[in-house]
């Protein structure tokens, strides 16, 4: 068995001394805690296995709650490869509680911003309903909470129990004044104009999306994971179009940054509640056949809900074909279970995200016609009031089931739904923003936020030989940074449009919490890129990396050695080989950091 939460716990009571050092020894069923030294460190290597064990304790016990918890108090410390303390291991402990309720808050934000039931509602309404949660956050045990899914639930509880309490009001104001009117403007959902189309691999992508994406408050994310307001899975920022969730924070290169993916939006809800057989869906999507010949070839013989979901969130309908073909899935195999006298979890062949909707489906609508309505969706409309419902009630499961789907199953296979439309890749992508330095790591300090210099983090100077006096001489100040951006993105749309496969680059506009523009870089990850280490290159070709297929043939890098050379990316290979790469055998192109400098101007 392998090292649990308490084992920890109950060797860090052992000793009087709470920075006396805890170390694991040995794998596995055979691993043990023990107390280490007083003042030395036992090196690095088992520094780095004990911080891994206590953070897979806490892990096993607490799920996401226990790695919010070690990034919060550990997080520096594991990066700086030093030791786990006694009291580290009580003061990670002791996180636990203040971690479920921010992030309570912070999905009772995220489905204040775009649950269905809220969003219908009048200004005046929704204005009720925030004043009373606020008043009132909690609406039950957070203790019992073991799952973000757990949180989530209890969240739309009480927004529900709000939403209730806010009616019951309205009706005892109109009981003493009939002419009371919270709001006369009713909210209408409407569709949603949102479109987002492919991009080709020689478009340029620096300059697509420059509206603010992060305020003030929603940057210098490695400054609020120190602080405990924000963890892996936690939704960064507000934005109503572009809100994305924190994965982890950046670790490599020299300059800060996190990993993100996309979170379902406002508009994702306008979509979501739109009805695809609407004659405004079917024109929208013979515009986009008509504009788009390779889409219109996919579409070719299919129904419109198969058209849309092909078209993804291009179309102002596609969050809904999305979802509703996953609603037909569960509902489909909350029959097969019903057919087979199996419970649903039994179902081996089914994506767990299906599984979980099912079992959702199959706890709210104990009608056997409803369910049989929802595994048809039928253009019929006692089936669009089923599925509304569905929509209404079910909108947390739904939406986390839609953002699961990703291109693998648990056991590696293809995901054959994840093929079958771009929103799910949409929430499945990851995107890496780098250039988000943090207020904390100032060399210098002045009255606003963005002024003195900034230092790269602490983390660069492990292995370099004075690592701090580098870090010193390297700080720069907020303005030469966002300048260092716009180059960059510009090398990079030069670089595609040079038709160096490379990667989706684009600038991301955010402030400083002094409300300074901060402008930074977002680069989406490419499936299957491996960095050119030792032993990928000989004489000038891309070497067949292992497991590739024998007829794949490699690529000579002259032409693009020489493109390289006319921008001055000096650092275009990287000490260890990381800044470029390959993917399925051919050449692609990261980090220009430093093209266009110097005699590249």
């Amino acid at each position: 068995m392998s090292l649990t939460i308490d084992s920890f716990r109950d060797i860090a009571r052992t000793t009087h001394f709470s920075s006396r050092d805890i170390i694991v020894q040995g794998e596995g069923d055979n691993a043990v805690a023990r107390l280490g030294n007083f003042f030395f460190s036992q090196g690095q290597k088992a520094n780095d296995a004990t911080m891994a064990a206590f953070k897979a304790a806490l892990e096993d016990k607490y799920g996401v709650f226990g790695t919010h918890a070690f990034d919060t108090v550990l997080g520096t410390r594991s990066q700086m490869h030093k030791s786990l303390r006694a009291c580290d291991v009580e003061a990670t402990l002791s996180k636990l509680e203040s971690v479920k309720q921010m992030r309570f808050m912070s999905e009772l934000n995220r489905q204040l911003d775009t649950s269905p039931k809220f969003r219908e509602l009048s200004e005046g309404m929704r204005k009720l309903v925030r004043t009373a949660i606020a008043a009132s956050p909690c609406g039950g045990d957070l203790k019992r909470c073991e799952t973000p899914a757990d949180l989530a639930h209890l969240a739309s509880s009480r927004i529900d129990e709000a939403i209730d309490n806010a009616k019951d009001y309205v009706a005892q104001k109109k009981a003493r004044n009939p002419k009371y009117d919270v709001d006369a403007d009713v909210h209408d959902l409407g569709d949603s104009q949102q479109t987002e189309q492919e991009v080709a691999g020689n478009e340029p992508t620096g300059l697509r999306r420059l509206k603010n994406i992060f305020r003030g408050n929603e940057t210098s994310v490695e400054d609020q994971i120190k602080s405990g307001s924000l963890g892996a899975g936690m939704r960064i920022n507000r934005s109503n179009t572009n809100p994305v969730i924190l994965e982890k924070l950046k670790t490599n290169g020299v300059e800060p940054g996190f990993i993100y993916r996309n979170d379902w939006s406002k508009d994702d809800t306008s979509g979501f509640m739109s009805d695809i057989y609407s004659d405004a869906n079917r024109a929208a999507m013979d515009d986009l056949m008509a504009g788009n010949p390779a889409l219109a070839d996919k579409c070719r013989g299919k129904n419109l809900r198969e058209q849309i979901l092909l078209a993804g969130r291009a179309h102002p309908a596609g969050m809904a074909a999305a979802a509703e073909l996953l609603i037909m899935e569960a509902a489909e195999l909350v029959q097969e279970a019903a057919r087979q006298g199996k419970g649903i979890g039994a179902m081996a062949d089914a994506d767990g995200s299906v599984k979980k909707l099912a079992l959702a489906i199959a706890n709210h609508f104990t009608n056997a016609q409803d369910i049989a309505a929802l595994a048809k969706l039928e253009d019929r409309p006692d089936t669009k009031q089923v599925l509304n419902e569905a929509k209404r009630e079910l909108f947390t499961d739904i939406r986390d089931a839609v953002m699961s789907i990703g291109p693998k199953n648990a056991d590696g296979s293809d995901n054959a739904l994840y093929a079958r439309s771009p929103v799910f890749k949409h929430f499945s992508d990851r995107a890496i923003v780098k250039l988000d330095y943090n207020e904390s790591v100032k060399f210098s300090r002045g009255d606003a936020a963005h002024t003195g210099t900034f230092m790269r983090p602490e983390r660069v100077a492990l292995g370099r030989k004075m690592g701090m006096l580098y870090r010193i001489t390297s700080r720069q100040s907020a303005d030469t940074i966002s300048a260092g951006a716009v180059t960059e993105a510009l090398a990079n749309d030069l670089t595609r449009l040079a038709g160096v496969p490379s990667q989706e680059l684009e600038i991301v506009r955010g402030q400083y919490s002094d409300g300074h523009p901060k402008i930074m870089l977002a680069a989406k990850f490419a499936n299957g890129y491996k960095d050119l280490e030792a032993g990928l290159l000989k004489d000038g070709r891309v070497v067949k990396p292992q497991g590739a297929p024998t007829d794949l043939q490699m690529e000579s890098l002259g032409k693009y050695k020489a493109f390289f050379l006319l921008t001055a990316d000096r650092d275009g290979i990287g000490k260890r080989g990381q800044n470029k790469g390959f993917v399925d055998g051919k050449f692609f192109a990261i980090d220009p950091g430093h093209s266009l400098e110097g005699n590249g101007k």
